[in-house]
């Protein structure tokens, strides 16, 4: 199909407002199914959807169209849940899409949810067709709501279509809309490969499968592919698109959306982790004893939590996926149970990287005997793996047993050969976590000159140090201390000025503490400190350019007061 003559677009509404029913109308103004295939809710697959009559989960469609000049239309619908709870369902389907049907029920008009999806549609730049539905019921005010939906999206009275999904009213007049409004989408099909994962599910004999859409290039069976998240290569099995069942196809170009494709071997990173982990739970309940099927459980519960952590400290939702940060647990117990069951099924032929899960999730937990329990079980196990002896490393760590733990550090870098950036920093924080602050410094410092990482990362590692463990706990002796060793890798301008900064304010802190008594003798300590604070406001000026909480020209007001109350002091102390 022609790129020009592909329209992707999603239905969206309030929960109740006729989406799914107006999807059914569609499917039968297009002939995209027979009428012995046909039924309500035909999309919503889902037992408690159809139970509920409710649609909780985004269901795509490809349909063939044939306009009124007798060109030929592929139009891609994806229709969208309702309600408040399965927005991030909406969100998604938007992203693969260029255009979005918005159902206003006559009857009831513009509700919470109308507004929700509208505004997530508009943010991403979609057209909107408005549509009112239901204009059937003997309650429908058709005038009154149009009025509502002009004033609200700033449209002309005409281009609100009147539409009864239930009567199939209207639903040509809509489909011309779309091919007319709807733009086609963009893409080079001579580029590099780039899709959009939008959804995915779980296949019991094929595993996660992803539905993508191909922005640019194409996508076959045989190719070798990556997604953004992961280095690792896979290769595509199989590719198609949905028309209820699966239909298989040679090649997918730029437009193609709600595609599946099958990927052979490692799925773990494929599509979204907590919906993914959903799915294989499911599939787990028809095949409890399939031991595969709880590995996969394992690494989509990891992965889920493990976004659930960044989702904690990013309010971008789009970052990190749809993953609730309040469930990180729930997520982190489901593994180490899954991990659990696989490591007393398959005993010492567990791979590697399964027990080094095991044991990070155990510790995150804080099951932290376990975790070292474990460890010292692996290690036996698989002495020649560096990732076991530094799985091992984190789970000493966190249970307070340092010497132990730099000593399974050192050994997973005698394993690895080389040092790498993740064990030198992990080297230098334990380093300092045990109070050997110059032994740390060095460490961290000498992975900059080995090339291992940027002289800002190395920085940003011993600042963090200093002021979350030391800074923070009073201890401003040791906070000053590490940021002064940390000069040689404070190389941008944006360290160099935090660098003075944080030693400047140290120093005031410092200062006031000494000046507390208000005496000659406390000012004639006080003033030094004092003086030797404002040197290193100075230099921070334009700091507070970068950081607005930092207010550098006050910093150097109060310390230049201060100066004159010691000077003061001493005065009348003679």
């Amino acid at each position: 199909m022609r790129i020009d003559h592909i329209r992707n677009f999603c239905i969206i509404a309030h929960i109740d407002h006729g989406k799914s029913t107006l999807a059914d109308r569609l499917l039968e103004s297009t002939h995209t199914l027979d009428k012995r295939e046909m039924r309500e809710q035909v999309l919503d697959s889902n037992e408690l959807e159809r139970e509920r009559g409710i649609t909780i989960k985004l269901h795509a469609i490809r349909m063939g169209y044939r306009g009124p000049n007798g060109t030929a239309y592929e139009l891609n619908l994806i229709d969208t849940p309702g309600h408040v709870d399965f927005t991030y369902e909406v969100s998604r389907s938007l992203a693969a899409c260029e255009g979005a049907v918005l159902v206003v029920d006559a009857a009831q008009g513009v509700q919470a949810q109308t507004l929700s999806n509208l505004f997530l549609a508009m943010d991403a730049g979609l057209e909107i067709i408005p549509v009112l539905n239901k204009i059937d019921l003997p309650g429908a005010e058709p005038e009154k709501r149009r009025e509502e939906l002009v004033d609200l999206l700033g449209c002309e009275p005409e281009e609100v279509l009147l539409v009864s999904a239930k009567e199939g009213t209207g639903v040509e007049e809509l489909l011309e809309r779309i091919v007319a409004v709807v733009p086609p989408p963009e893409g080079d099909p001579d580029a590099s490969l780039r899709a959009l994962i939008f959804d995915s599910f779980y296949d019991q004999y094929q595993g996660a499968v992803p539905s993508i859409r191909v922005v640019d290039g194409s996508i076959r069976p045989g190719m070798n592919i990556t997604f953004g998240a992961s280095d690792v290569e896979y290769e595509v099995d199989e590719v198609g698109f949905m028309r209820l069942g699966r239909v298989k196809q040679t090649e997918l170009n730029p437009g193609d959306v709600q595609v599946r494709l099958t990927i052979a071997r490692d799925i773990s990173n494929a599509g979204d982790p907590a919906a993914a982990l959903q799915f294989a739970q499911e599939g787990l309940e028809v095949e409890p004893d399939n031991i595969t099927l709880t590995t996969y459980i394992g690494h989509f519960a990891a992965n889920a939590a493990a976004k659930a952590e960044q989702a904690m400290n990013n309010p971008n939702r789009e970052a990190t996926g749809a993953v609730d940060p309040s469930r990180v647990t729930e997520y982190y117990q489901t593994a180490a149970e899954s991990y659990e069951r696989v490591f007393n099924e398959k005993g010492t032929e567990t791979e590697p990287e399964i027990l080094e899960r095991l044991i990070v999730a155990k510790f995150k937990l804080q099951d932290y005997e376990q975790a070292v329990s474990l460890g010292a079980r692996a290690t036996e196990a698989f002495p020649e793996n560096p990732s076991i002896w530094e799985s091992y490393s984190r789970a000493l760590q966190e249970a307070g047993q340092m010497q132990q733990a730099l000593a399974a550090l050192q050994q997973a870098e005698e394993l690895g050969g080389e040092a790498t950036a993740a064990l030198t920093q992990r080297k230098g924080m334990l380093l300092l976590r045990m109070n050997r602050d110059q032994q740390a410094v060095a460490t961290i410092i000498g992975g900059v000159d080995a090339g291992l990482y940027s002289a800002s990362d190395a920085f940003r590692t011993i600042f963090a140090h200093a002021y979350q463990e030391e800074f923070q706990n009073g201890n401003l002796d040791a906070a000053f201390a590490l940021l002064d060793a940390a000069g040689p890798v404070a190389e941008s301008r944006e360290d160099t000025l935090a660098r003075n900064f944080w030693r400047g304010y140290i120093l005031f802190q410092q200062g006031q503490r000494i000046h507390a008594p208000a005496t000659a003798e406390s000012a004639r300590e006080a003033l030094p400190v004092f003086e030797r604070a404002l040197e290193f406001f100075q230099a921070a000026r334009g700091y507070e350019e970068i950081h607005a909480s930092a207010d550098v020209p006050k910093f150097i007001d109060n310390t230049q007061r201060f100066i004159e109350i010691e000077e003061a002091l001493i005065k009348r102390g003679r």
